[in-house]
C-alpha cells in the first residue's frame, strides 16, 4: 500500500511518505497481538516497537504504529506511545527490498512465530514520481517446491520441506520418505525437528511409508505432516512411523471424514462447509495441550471449529470420548467444539471432558445442534457457552463438574432441554441471556458451589421480553444461592409438576415478568422463603408450598392474578403485601403459624379453606381484603386477626361451629361475622351464584366447569362456538344448593371431537347468568 503523509485528512500525521507492507493471515484472530489477521510489517524489523516514549522494542507492550491518532498526546499516553516513526514504511530510498533474508523476512507463520520463509521476494522498492513502484519475483529456496514436483525410490531429508500454494508434490506408490534426527535450517512448526508442509497438494499414490533416518529410530525423530489447506490427500495405505505428531490437518478436505480409534489433535481444526467429520463408536480424540497453529478464538488452546457438519456417533456403553491430556498438575485443558453460523451438528453417547467450552459458537436460524446421551464434565468454563438464535436441542445428558455456569446461553433462540442432569457445577446450572428454555424432566441438582463468597442460582435468567421459559416434571434443588432467580427475566415463566426444594435462600425469587405460572409444583424446604414474587401476574394452581423457612409464597406490589386449589402447610402460608387485585380460591392453609397475611393488599377470598393454624388469616395495612365469602375456618387458635383500622366483612363464611361464643373466641379486632349456613351434613353451603374459571385452560383432553348454587333452582350449562351456535348442553334440570364441577370431554352432542379453538360456557340459573370463555388445543 502507498501511504501519503499529505493531501489526505487521515494521513496527516504520518511521519514518512512510502510503501506499507502488510502480513496478512485470514485465519488468525485479529485480537490476538501475537498472531493477527492483519499486521504491520515495519520497514526497519522492530515488528512490536514501542515507538513512543522510547523505541526500544518491547514484545509485550509494543503496538503497530501509524494509527490515525497516534500524534494526539492523551491518546499517545493512554496506549503506551505507538505513535510510529520515518523507518516504518519503505521509502525506497533507504529500504528497498522485502524477501526471505531480509529484516524484517517474507515468510508465514508457523504457530509461535513467522518460521517459515516464503519463496516470493518484493524487488527494486522505488519512487517513480508520484508513485511507487516494485519489482514481484519468485525465488527458489532450499527446501521448497514451487511447481509439480515427484518423488520416488528413496527420498532423504535433513530439514523441512515446504510444497508452496499452487504447486503439487506426488509420491509414488512403495516410496520410502526418511527425515534425519532434528532440522538444519530450524524452522517451521517445530524448530527442532524437520517437518513435510503442505501449502498445495499432496498426491499419495499407493504405500508409502514416511519414517527416520536415523540408524536407531526414536519416536519423536522428526515432526510430522502438516496439511494446512484441506488437502483430500489419501493416507489409507501409508505408514507415518517416528514422528511426534504424525499427521497434521489445519482444515478437512470437502466430503466425508471418518474417525476411528484413536486420533490426536494438534492444532486448530476446521470442519468447513462442504465437509462432514464423522466420529465412529469407541473413538478416542485427544487434544494436545498446545495448540501449534496459535490462531483462533484462544491461541494457547486447541479449537474443533464446525462450519460443515461434524457427526459423533457413539453407541451406549461405547461412548465417543472426547479430552485431553490433563498433565502432571491436572490443569491442562482444549477449547472444546465451536460452532460457526450454519454448522450442523449431532452427537450422540459423546463425553467430552476438559474443554474450556463443551460447544461454544453461535446456533443461528440455519444451523442445527443436537446433543443426546452424553455427558460434559471437568470443562474449565461452560459445558454450552452458545449464543442463540436458532433452537438448540439436549436430550439425556449429563452436564457436571463444570467451573462456570453449566450452560450459558445468549441470543434470542430457544434451548429444548429433556431427560438431563445439570448437577454439582461451580456457579449457575443454567444462565439465560434473553434466550427461551424449554425445560422437561430435567434436575439442576446442588449447583453454585465454587466460591462461598459468591454463591449463584441454580437457574438465573436475563432480559426476556416476549421470551419463555417453560418446565414440565423437572427439579430445582441443592442450590448455593436461590433455586430460580428471575428478578432480572422480563418475559413468561411456567412450571408445570415440578420441585423446588432446599435450596440455601429462596426457592424462586422474581420480578415484572410478563406471566408467572405454577401447576402442580412442590415448593418444600427451602431455607429462606419458597418464592418470592412482584410485580407480576400470577396464576397458581394445585400447587404446595411447605415447610420453607420463611413464608411459602411472597407476593409483592404489582402482583396480580390467581391461586386456586393450592396448599399452604406449615410455619407462614401465603404473605401478601401491596397487592391491589388476586382471586384467593378453593385453597387449603394447615398448620401454619399464620396461613395468610393480607399486608395493604386487596384480595377476593373465596372458598377457602384455614385448618388448624395458629392464625388463619391476618390483615393490616390500609387496603383490605375485598370479599371473604365462603371460606371455612376449622381448629385455628385464631381464625381472623384484624390490625387494619378497617371493619371487615366476614358474614358469610363457615367457622366449624354454630356456637357464636366459640366463633368470637377465633376474632381478633373489627371483623363482622355470623354462623354460616349448612346443609344437612354440616357441609358449608356457598352464598352467591358463581361460574367459576375452566381448568386447566387452555385444555387438550378434559376440563372441568364449576359453579356455586346457593339455594334450590332449575339451571343449565351449556357451551357454544366462537359463532354461538350450541355445541354441548352438559346441564338441564334442578339442582340444590352446593358446589358443583361438570367435566366436558371435547365432545359435541352427537360424540363427535370438536375442533381445537375458543368455546365459551354459559351457566344460568333462576336469576344468574354468566358466561366464561376457554381454549380447546389438541
Amino acid at each position: 500500500e502507498h501511504r501519503r503523509a499529505d493531501g489526505s485528512y487521515y494521513n496527516r500525521n504520518i511521519p514518512q511518505d512510502g510503501l506499507l507492507v502488510w502480513h496478512v493471515d485470514e485465519r488468525a484472530d485479529n485480537d490476538e497481538e501475537r498472531h493477527k489477521q492483519i499486521d504491520l510489517v515495519c520497514a526497519d524489523g522492530l515488528f512490536a516497537d514501542r515507538g513512543f516514549p522510547g523505541d526500544e522494542p518491547d514484545p509485550v507492550a509494543g503496538r503497530d504504529n501509524l494509527d490515525f491518532w497516534s500524534r494526539d498526546d492523551t491518546y499517545a499516553q493512554a496506549h503506551n506511545g505507538n505513535q510510529g516513526d520515518a523507518t516504518d514504511p519503505f521509502d525506497g530510498v533507504r529500504f528497498r527490498r522485502f524477501a526471505w533474508d531480509t529484516n524484517p523476512a517474507f515468510s508465514a507463520h508457523t504457530g509461535f512465530a513467522r518460521n517459515l520463509p516464503l519463496g516470493v521476494a518484493v524487488e527494486n522498492i522505488q519512487r517513480r514520481g508520484a508513485a511507487m513502484v516494485v519489482d514481484v519475483v519468485r525465488q527458489q529456496l532450499a527446501g521448497h517446491i514451487a511447481g509439480d514436483a515427484t518423488w520416488s525410490g528413496s527420498v532423504d531429508l535433513d530439514a523441512d520441506a515446504v510444497v508452496e500454494p499452487g504447486a503439487t508434490l506426488t509420491i509414488a506408490g512403495d516410496a520410502e520418505v526418511r527425515f534425519a534426527r532434528g532440522d538444519a535450517r530450524g524452522t517451521g512448526f517445530d524448530p527442532d525437528r524437520s517437518e513435510l508442509i503442505i501449502y498445495g497438494d499432496l498426491v499419495l499414490e499407493g504405500a508409502v511409508r514416511f519414517a527416520s533416518s536415523a540408524v536407531r529410530p526414536g519416536a519423536l525423530d522428526w515432526s510430522g505432516i502438516y496439511l494446512l489447506d484441506g488437502q483430500a490427500s489419501d493416507f489409507s495405505q501409508v505408514s507415518v512411523e517416528n514422528a511426534h505428531r504424525g499427521l497434521v490437518r489445519f482444515r478437512l478436505p470437502p466430503g466425508q471424514t471418518l474417525w476411528r480409534g484413536v486420533q490426536e489433535i494438534h492444532a486448530d481444526l476446521l470442519v468447513p462447509v462442504g465437509a462432514e467429520l464423522s466420529i465412529a463408536p469407541g473413538a478416542l480424540v485427544i487434544f494436545d495441550r498446545i495448540d501449534r497453529s496459535q490462531r483462533g478464538v484462544s491461541p494457547d488452546l486447541i479449537e474443533l471449529v464446525v462450519e460443515g457438519a461434524l457427526r459423533i456417533e457413539g453407541e451406549a456403553g461405547n461412548l465417543v470420548r472426547l479430552t485431553t491430556d490433563p498433565g502432571p498438575d491436572n490443569d491442562r485443558l482444549w477449547y472444546g467444539i465451536r460452532l460457526l453460523p450454519g454448522a450442523q451438528v449431532n452427537a450422540a453417547f459423546a463425553q467430552i471432558e476438559r474443554a474450556g467450552f463443551g460447544f461454544s459458537g453461535e446456533v443461528d436460524a440455519g444451523a442445527q445442534l443436537r446433543i443426546a446421551d452424553s455427558i460434559l464434565r471437568e470443562n474449565g468454563g461452560n459445558g454450552l457457552r452458545l449464543t442463540l438464535n436458532g433452537v438448540a436441542e439436549v436430550d439425556r445428558t449429563t452436564f457436571t463438574r463444570i467451573t462456570g455456569p453449566a450452560l450459558r446461553l445468549d441470543g434470542s433462540g430457544k434451548l429444548a432441554l429433556r431427560n438431563s442432569t445439570i448437577e454439582g457445577n461451580g456457579q449457575e446450572g443454567i444462565l439465560l441471556n434473553n434466550v427461551s428454555l424449554e425445560a422437561i424432566r430435567v434436575a439442576v441438582s446442588n449447583n453454585g458451589l465454587l466460591d462461598p463468597e459468591d454463591p449463584r442460582s441454580g437457574i438465573r435468567a436475563v432480559g426476556g421480553s416476549g421470551q419463555t421459559i417453560e418446565m414440565w416434571e423437572s427439579e430445582i434443588e441443592r442450590s448455593a444461592l436461590h433455586g430460580v432467580d428471575l428478578e432480572a427475566w422480563q418475559g413468561e415463566v411456567e412450571l408445570h409438576d415440578s420441585r423446588i426444594a432446599a435450596n440455601q435462600r429462596d426457592g424462586l425469587r422474581a420480578a415484572g415478568l410478563e406471566r408467572l405460572v405454577f401447576e402442580q409444583v412442590l415448593v418444600e424446604r427451602n431455607l429462606r422463603g419458597g418464592a418470592v414474587v412482584a410485580g407480576s401476574p400470577v396464576e397458581i394452581w394445585t400447587s404446595t408450598f411447605t415447610a420453607n423457612i420463611d413464608a411459602g409464597l411472597v407476593l409483592g406490589p404489582g402482583s396480580s392474578g390467581a391461586i386456586e386449589m393450592s396448599t399452604f402447610r406449615g410455619g407462614r402460608g401465603l404473605e401478601l403485601v401491596g397487592v391491589e387485585q388476586l382471586a384467593l380460591r378453593e385453597n387449603d392453609f394447615v398448620n401454619a403459624s399464620l396461613g395468610l397475611l393480607s399486608d395493604d393488599s386487596a384480595p377476593s377470598l373465596r372458598r377457602n379453606h384455614f385448618t388448624g393454624n395458629a392464625v388463619a388469616l391476618r390483615v393490616e395495612g390500609r387496603r383490605v381484603p375485598q370479599e371473604i365469602v365462603g371460606n371455612t375456618f376449622i381448629d385455628n387458635a385464631t381464625a381472623i386477626e384484624n390490625l387494619s383500622s378497617a371493619v371487615l366483612d366476614a358474614k358469610d363464611n363457615y367457622w366449624g361451629t354454630t356456637d357464636s361464643a366459640a366463633i368470637a373466641a377465633q376474632i381478633e379486632g373489627a371483623v363482622e361475622w355470623t354462623p354460616f349456613l349448612v346443609d344437612g351434613e354440616g357441609e358449608a353451603l356457598p352464598a352467591d351464584f358463581a361460574l367459576y374459571p375452566a381448568y386447566p385452560n387452555p385444555f387438550n383432553a378434559e376440563v372441568a366447569l364449576s359453579f356455586a348454587v346457593p339455594r334450590r333452582a332449575l339451571g343449565e350449562l351449556v357451551l357454544y362456538d366462537m359463532l354461538g351456535r350450541p355445541v354441548r348442553r352438559l346441564l338441564d334440570g334442578e339442582l340444590g344448593a352446593g358446589i358443583y364441577s361438570i367435566i366436558w370431554d371435547g365432545r359435541d352432542q352427537a360424540g363427535r371431537l370438536v375442533a381445537s379453538g375458543v368455546y365459551f360456557y354459559r351457566f344460568a340459573a333462576a336469576e344468574f347468568v354468566a358466561v366464561r370463555r376457554l381454549a380447546l388445543v389438541r
